[in-house]
């Protein structure tokens, strides 16, 4: 990970990782670590100077808080709280220009502050409190300001105040660190080496039940886990709500190959849906499949030949995968169903637990637009079914990522009059989101916004391929991440 250079964000906080966390200073365009709630018991990483956000808090980090920090200059926030560093803070870390939130709380933090210590103009939170901090409060940290919170709480500074230890008891406290004797060896050796040969033993006793009953019936597949139901958000059928709530053991759903395929019982159909519960209906009829790493896996089927004395032609249910992220329209706005008919949307867009987009089957938009226009709802009359339309699709797909939740939620012909609004500076504020407004330099903002006006335009004859959407599109992110380098570099450039 410490040598892919491109990297800008690494967030793999509240996982059971351990050991050490490598040199990451080789990674010039990293902007946020986040790796929070974990087991690392390491000291701090050197970390690159265009840092802005760092999160090591609830881990088991030791050693002193590198000097080095105190030289990031692009930091903003610093979370450090539940470790066993120690040492005294480096003063310069809470001077730094740009940093807004420093925690440094529940860490062995001993010494004093200096009395004379500096604070940059965009602190505006500090937590020092339970550490074994002794000595004065410095005047930058003590001082009653409506733009600064200061905790200090469980230390032994010198300050009126019933939240503070005596000074005794932070040396006590320094002094006393527990040395392992030989005898305090040979025990946690004996209590560890007793664990696992408890482990080894139960894990042959596994092995051997496994065989034999794998001997006893190669068919036998293991029952599907039962469903846990999301709520349906209000208004829309629950069964809309998701593409698939089936899960099967023999497939790792997590990995991101080709998931394994099979075929189940009704018994395990029934077991996993609770006796065909609604919200795990995905549609009736044809729905055709392809294998694809953007498209929801499918996991397999069940043939229903119903009762012996039954005459109706056999149903068979086509189980996919669960896509435990939702669909891109929720991430947009939380909001379901999108005000727009087209077959490809959003909310046909479903990401997984890695945020990968899956394109989820077009059954799903034919069941939605059925029921839509069962409601008696005003939709788009016109069923597409060529390339153009799909580009037409696609860029309302471009157009939603642009304007937000509050104008989307708003319809499709309140979009299509405000597309004019994208021609001028003031028109942009008022109808892009302001977050891409503020993440998007100018060039690349226009890039998309030109392509995705030429995806909507009424004449399918003039709408572009998706080879020159997609080439527009990686243009305009090469055309960002030209800007972003360049702002970084006058950022860290001496003025």
């Amino acid at each position: 990970m410490s040598k892919i250079t491109t990297l800008t964000d690494i967030v793999l906080s509240h996982n059971v990782l351990s050991g050490k966390v490598p040199d990451l200073t080789a990674l010039s365009n990293l902007l946020s670590l986040d790796l929070r709630e974990n087991h690392l018991d390491s000291e701090l990483p050197p970390l690159p100077k265009g840092v802005t956000t760092v999160l090591l808090s609830s881990n088991t980090f030791t050693g002193e808080i590198p000097v080095e920090f105190g030289i990031l200059n692009q930091l903003q926030h610093l979370d450090l709280s539940n470790n066993t560093l120690s040492g005294t803070p480096p003063a310069d870390l809470f001077r730094l220009s740009s940093i807004s939130y420093l925690n440094l709380a529940s860490n062995v933090l001993s010494g004093s502050l200096p009395n004379l210590l500096h604070c940059g103009g965009e602190l505006g939170f500090v937590d020092i409190s339970d550490n074994r901090l002794v000595g004065r409060l410095p005047s930058c940290l003590n001082t009653v300001s409506d733009k600064r919170i200061v905790k200090f709480g469980g230390n032994c500074l010198s300050l009126n105040t019933q939240y503070q230890h005596s000074e005794g008891y932070c040396k006590q406290e320094n002094s006393e660190k527990k040395r392992i004797t030989g005898k305090e060896i040979a025990l946690s050796a004996g209590v560890i080496g007793g664990i696992l040969i408890v482990v080894v033993f139960l894990l042959v006793v596994i092995l051997v039940f496994r065989r034999k009953k794998h001997a006893r019936n190669m068919v036998d597949q293991h029952m599907l886990p039962k469903v846990v139901q999301r709520s349906a958000q209000p208004g829309i059928p629950s069964e809309l709500l998701t593409n698939a709530r089936i899960i099967s053991q023999a497939a790792n759903i997590g990995s991101q190959g080709v998931p394994s395929y099979r075929v189940f019982s009704m018994e395990e159909l029934l077991e996993a849906t609770e006796n065909f519960d609604q919200s795990a209906l995905l549609g009736e009829g044809s729905v055709g499949k392809f294998r694809h790493p953007h498209l929801v896996g499918l996991l397999g089927h069940c043939i229903d030949g119903g009762a012996p004395d039954d005459s109706t032609v056999p149903r068979i249910f086509l189980i996919y995968e669960y896509v435990s992220n939702g669909n891109f329209r929720a991430h947009l706005s939380g909001v379901i169903p999108s005000p727009f008919s087209n077959r490809l949307k959003t909310s046909n867009i479903l990401l997984d637990e890695h945020n990968m987009a899956k394109l989820s089957d077009y059954g799903m938009s034919i069941l939605m637009e059925e029921s839509e226009k069962a409601k008696g709802d005003d939709f788009t009359s016109s069923h597409m079914t060529k390339k153009e339309d799909d580009v037409y699709n696609f860029g309302f797909i471009l157009l939603e990522s642009l304007v937000g939740p509050t104008v989307s939620g708003k319809g499709e012909a309140f979009l299509l009059n405000e597309m004019a609004s994208f021609g001028s500076q003031d028109g942009r504020r008022r109808i892009v989101d302001p977050i891409v407004l503020t993440t998007s330099s100018q060039e690349s903002l226009s890039i998309v916004i030109s392509i995705t006006n030429k995806c909507i335009f009424p004449e399918s004859s003039t709408r572009p391929s998706f080879e020159d959407v997609l080439w527009n599109l990686q243009y305009a992110a090469q055309v960002q991440a030209t800007a972003d380098a360049d702002q970084k570099s006058d950022a860290t450039s001496p003025s």
